[in-house]
């Protein structure tokens, strides 16, 4: 998965994101760095599951 797949895989789920971010904060600017980080991680492991081997009882080999 590319950034842009990723991009346009969660652009709708972004606003609720927020919300939540927000209510968890209490902080629009940490809620917006929050959102940040979550999918800076979330693209990380999608491309991480992306190149994993999974075994047949679905656990990931490395």
């Amino acid at each position: 998965m590319n950034q842009l797949d990723f991009t346009q895989a969660t652009e709708a789920l972004q606003p609720q994101l927020y919300s939540h971010a927000l209510k968890f904060t209490k902080d629009e600017d940490d809620a917006k760095d929050l959102l940040q980080d979550t999918l800076i991680k979330g693209y990380g492991s999608a491309t991480v599951l992306k190149t994993a081997r999974i075994s047949k009882d679905g656990f990931m080999l490395s």
